[in-house]
């Protein structure tokens, strides 16, 4: 996800040829956001880059057999929680609580 703000592009692998036939990149980051917030891999993740903060929300799936010979160890049932108001992100676990 940082990958995608340093490229200011949210599919940077395509570079210019579309994915879409539109005559506009929607794509595109343009303006800097406060937040990124994407889901991917199974495991919860945070990051602060240059003002923006990135989360990355995981799953309610355990681990596979698949991640499980990959060596992949997923954070499930975690929940990222951001008060805007405050500007604080607080993780909520399901699996424990």
């Amino acid at each position: 996800m940082v990958e995608y703000l340093k490229r200011r592009h949210l599919s940077p692998i395509y570079g210019g040829n579309l994915i879409i036939p539109e005559k506009v990149d929607y794509f595109v980051i343009e303006d800097e956001p406060d937040v990124l917030h994407c889901g991917h891999v199974h495991k919860n993740g945070y990051a602060l880059y240059r003002g923006t903060l990135v989360i990355n929300s995981g799953t309610f799936q355990d681990r596979t057999e698949y991640q499980i010979k990959q060596g992949h160890v997923p954070t499930p049932a975690i929940v990222p929680v951001y008060e805007a108001k405050y500007g604080r992100l607080k993780s909520i676990d399901f699996k424990t609580s």
